[in-house]
Formats: C-alpha cells, structure tokens, sequence
C-alpha cells in the first residue's frame, strides 16, 4: 500500500471548499495525517475554521438532549451532524440563545428521567405507561425497570419451577424409601 501524503495548501483549498461539511477526522483517515495536522492545513490554505453558527443543526442536537437519547458530552450525538463536540462546545460559548436552547433541552431531559410518563419494560422492550411499572425506591425515576406482566409471568414460571422441583424430591425420597425398605427386608 503506497504512502499517503498530505495535499499542498492550495489542493487542500480546493477539497475544503468542495467538501464544507467533511469532518477533519474523515480528511486525517483520507490523507493519513492527524485530525490537529489537518486543521493546521486548513488554516494555512486560508478556509480556517467553520464555526458559523447553524441555528438547525443546534434545534436538531437540542431535540436529541430533549428526547433523552444523548448527553452534550456524547460522541456519538455529533456522528450524523457537520460539526463535532467541541466545535459545538464553541458554539454555545459564543451564543446566548444557543446556551439557553441546550440549557432547556437538559433541563427537560432530566425532569422526563426522574418523572416520566412513559417508560420501555427491559424485559419485553415495549413502551407503556408509568402506571403499569411498580414503584420502587431503588431507581432514578421511582419504578422498576420491568412492567408488571412481566413481573408476574416470571413470578409464574418461577412457581411452576418450584412446583416441579418439589415433586421431584418427593418422588426422589419415595424411591429412595422404597429402594432403602427393599434392601433392608433382604438382610
């Protein structure tokens, strides 16, 4: 496999500028550079840094903190978005309404985590309201994780298992009885 090289800074100009929403990371794998040589490059071709404040992309990040599916720390949150962690960091430093809007997003996420009105079982993975969990002071949001069909088929199976296993052990000491009986009258 031939050595990758890094593209002079007028090349580079010419990617950037073809590519705006290309994350430097995807230019660093491309070029087999690192992410920091990559924004030095494009600092020296003269494109600089994209911090231009895009009011949907940050409705669209404030949504997914709102839902509860991410938190602003989570990598994994800027992975479909042009624009990464910190650079967003950045945005919310430069910009009161954009500090409010994610302040507000957290604020909501946490109020639904500590009292839902909805909530998956993690046994049978469907959504259902918070009556039908028992409550439970051992959790964040006051019920436990399970839903009470749940609960109850597993209480069911559990006192069938116990069933059986009794009757075993009867039939276990019956014949051991018996075999004892049999071979005590042959003496």
């Amino acid at each position: 496999m031939p050595a990758r090289k890094a593209p002079s800074p007028e090349e580079a100009k010419k990617l950037f500028l073809s590519y705006p929403n290309k994350k430097l990371s995807y230019w660093a794998e491309e070029w087999g550079i690192t992410i920091e040589r990559v924004r030095q490059i494009k600092l020296e071709s003269g494109v600089g840094s994209k911090f231009d404040i895009n009011i949907d992309i940050v409705k669209k990040i404030a949504d997914k903190i709102e839902k509860g599916e991410y938190t602003l720390t989570s990598i994994e949150l800027y992975d479909n978005f042009p624009i990464g962690r910190e650079a967003f960091m950045t945005w919310i430093r430069k910009s009161k309404d954009v500090e409010n809007l994610i302040l507000k997003a957290q604020e909501t996420a946490k109020r639904n985590k500590l009292n839902p009105e909805n909530k998956e079982c993690k046994k049978c993975n469907s959504i259902k309201s918070i009556d039908e969990f028992t409550k439970s002071q051992r959790y964040i949001d006051g019920r436990l994780p399970w839903c009470n069909i749940c609960i109850n088929n597993v209480l069911k199976l559990k006192k069938n298992l116990e069933k059986k296993h009794v009757d075993y052990v009867k039939k276990k000491n019956l014949l051991n009885h018996l075999l004892w009986t049999k071979i005590t009258k042959m003496d």
